[in-house]
């Protein structure tokens, strides 16, 4: 593909790539991204489709896929970051965890024994 029938084919799909990654992400930057990157992995992909309702659908699909991960990614994320937040609260403000009875002297809130248990 010519640097003219890239820009053609841009010009083609663009909107459409966006707008479905855009109502995906709910982030118009992030979509823009995506957008892009779905039109290079088509160009640069060895095997694509070359009937124009196929093309459409692998693009579509493709964006879908795309925008899908970058919110699973970005839910990942902020989930990783909001318990790490909490938990060096909860180490410069709370007093340590205390040990209560039991047959594996768990700490109260922790999933590992305490290394000094109080009976």
């Amino acid at each position: 593909m010519n640097r003219e029938e890239s820009i053609q084919f841009y010009k083609a799909h663009a909107k459409r790539l966006y707008n479905i990654s855009l109502r995906i992400v709910r982030d118009s930057g992030a979509a823009e991204e995506i957008m892009q990157d779905t039109i290079l992995r088509f160009i640069s992909s060895d095997v694509v489709p070359k009937e124009p309702a196929k093309v459409a659908a692998w693009l579509g699909r493709t964006c879908i896929r795309m925008s899908i991960d970058a919110v699973r990614k970005k839910s990942a994320r902020s989930y990783f970051l909001m318990n790490m937040r909490a938990r060096s609260v909860n180490m410069t403000t709370a007093s340590p965890p205390k040990c209560r009875k039991s047959a594996w002297r768990r700490c109260e809130g922790q999933s590992t024994p305490c290394r000094s248990p109080t009976d």
